[in-house]
């Protein structure tokens, strides 16, 4: 497994959109599933030739469910790693000051009214526009909101970077 996260690093896939475009790559029947051909011809394309045990081995490591298939969530949270405690914490305390209705998920209604996009890097852009934007940016599933498991796979690809790193980096964002 650690090969196959050290190999997405090399290549540069270091978050979710990223990962997102390549399990689509890599799923040749695109039926949002991955078998263990195409995870093995998903490696291969990636450098990361395995004898076929070695896959096998990768393939029941990332299918948690037992299902004999490795869906778009059980790939993303095998391959971003874990976050620390602090990168954790921090990620959850956005979370909730987005939820502004303590429903679980962060919807349209949460953002478009509950956050003040304005002095963001993006502050020409109206509350709504940036709402719609975050919605494409973390809704993985795209149903139109953005439940905690969303939100912490798109953070965990960043959560490379140093602890005090990421949480100013996820501080200065949502102003927390």
């Amino acid at each position: 497994m650690e090969k196959l996260r050290s190999k997405l690093l090399e290549n540069d896939v270091d978050n979710i959109k990223k990962l997102g475009d390549l399990l689509r790559k890599i799923d040749r029947d695109n039926d949002d599933v991955l078998s263990v051909s195409e995870l093995a011809e998903g490696m291969k394309d990636l450098g990361l030739e395995m004898p076929e045990d070695e896959v096998m081995e990768v393939f029941i490591e990332l299918d948690k469910n037992d299902s004999n298939t490795v869906d778009l969530q059980e790939f993303f949270v095998a391959v971003r790693g874990c976050m620390s405690e602090a990168q954790l914490d921090i990620c959850m305390r956005a979370y909730q000051k987005l939820d502004k209705d303590d429903s679980g998920v962060i919807d349209f209604d949460d953002l478009k009214d509950g956050y003040d996009f304005q002095g963001a890097a993006r502050s020409v852009m109206s509350n709504e526009e940036a709402a719609k934007r975050f919605l494409l940016m973390f809704d993985s599933n795209k149903d139109g909101k953005v439940t905690k498991e969303e939100f912490l796979n798109y953070y965990a690809g960043r959560s490379r970077m140093s602890d005090d790193k990421f949480v100013k980096f996820v501080k200065a964002s949502w102003k927390l």
